[in-house]
């Protein structure tokens, strides 16, 4: 892989390979089989994680099947997909890297803390035969895996200090400036919260289409973008994650992995930046 890009030094030389057609798409498959492979290094061996490493790789086995979501989107040109996978995306790599810096026990509350709405449903659902009772075993079922008892539940919900149900006692602004800059807060994940909410902005700009006299009609295909910036902050993310997946499993040797795509990666920001300067109409109406 470095003799792969070993030629590509600076943003001119990568503008050149962005004008080949399939430049980000083998881009985009060598990340996704190197994270591959960092979940899952041997074909009939695979790592076992207790309780509490299980918490840490499933959040990063759900980054990389989400980062196959987003890149099936992205090459079939479906925008509206990629802006809903985008924020789940963040949101579990901003949980996998507080959740390393904090370790076990904010680890064990974090899935102490998952079980808020079926705890909150329980007395409703003794009350129901059929479903409830199989809601109700279910719960069962997963506290005994988990280790939780009622009591556990019970001690959460009659919290006097901090917010109950929250992870640590605090929200995800909170946990966010923990492991992020500030500023990626508003930008990254705060944007994204009209499309999951479906706010006015993703209405108007995906699935509507403004016509001359002030009207809309309904825009029934995807927005077609898959403009490399788009992508490029989905890449930073995976490599980071995998880094910090890495460095906590103390398989540091493996990182040099990930360090050639990183470099690309970041050449690849450089370039999109360099066109906000100096190409600013490029992306005005994208």
């Amino acid at each position: 892989m470095k003799r792969k890009y070993a030629h590509i030094k600076n943003v001119e030389k990568l503008e050149v390979e962005l004008l080949k057609s399939n430049f980000i798409k083998d881009f985009s498959n060598e990340l996704m089989t190197l994270i591959k492979k960092t979940i899952d290094p041997f074909e009939d061996m695979g790592y076992v994680y207790d309780i509490n490493q299980a918490t840490i790789a499933g959040l990063y086995t759900k980054l990389y099947k989400h980062y196959k979501l987003f890149l099936r989107a992205f090459n079939n040109n479906e925008y509206d997909t990629n802006a809903l996978l985008s924020r789940p995306i963040y949101e579990a790599f901003v949980l996998m890297k507080y959740l390393i810096l904090k370790g076990e026990e904010s680890q064990k509350h974090y899935r102490l803390v998952s079980y808020r709405r079926r705890y909150k449903n329980l007395k409703e659902l003794e009350g129901i035969e059929g479903i409830g009772q199989v809601m109700i075993e279910k719960l069962k079922h997963a506290m005994s895996i988990d280790g939780f008892t009622m009591s556990d539940f019970e001690a959460e919900n009659s919290k006097k200090k901090g917010r109950k149900w929250e992870l640590d006692g605090k929200n995800f602004s909170e946990i966010h400036k923990e492991v992020e800059i500030s500023e990626t807060y508003p930008y990254v994940y705060g944007m994204l919260s009209e499309v999951l909410h479906s706010g006015w902005g993703d209405i108007r700009q995906l699935h509507l289409t403004y016509c001359e006299g002030k009207y809309f009609i309904p825009k029934m295909d995807f927005y077609n973008n898959n403009d490399n910036r788009i992508i490029a902050p989905i890449f930073s993310i995976l490599i980071e994650a995998s880094e910090e997946f890495l460095n906590w499993a103390e398989r540091n040797k493996d990182v040099e992995n990930f360090t050639e795509l990183k470099r690309i990666n970041n050449l690849t920001i450089k370039y999109i930046f360099k066109n906000y300067e100096t190409n600013s109409d490029k992306y005005l109406y994208e």
